[in-house]
């Protein structure tokens, strides 16, 4: 995620949370939520290949 803005704010992300922006800040959501996004992209990737492989297709994935 090195280079890319989040798709949401802090802000926003503390509101969905439902926890207050400087308690967010405080125990570095901002941190988890990149990591977890990054475990998930990740996982997506390692899937979307093996279904390449199994369905024998060549397309590219965007990352």
């Amino acid at each position: 995620m090195a280079g890319k803005l989040p798709a949401f704010s802090e802000r926003e992300r503390a509101i969905t949370s439902g926890i207050s922006r400087q308690t967010f800040r405080k125990y570095g959501m901002s941190l988890a939520c990149a990591g977890i996004i990054d475990d998930i992209t990740g996982t997506a990737i390692i899937v979307a290949e093996r279904i390449q492989r199994q369905l024998g297709k060549n397309f590219k994935l965007s990352t």
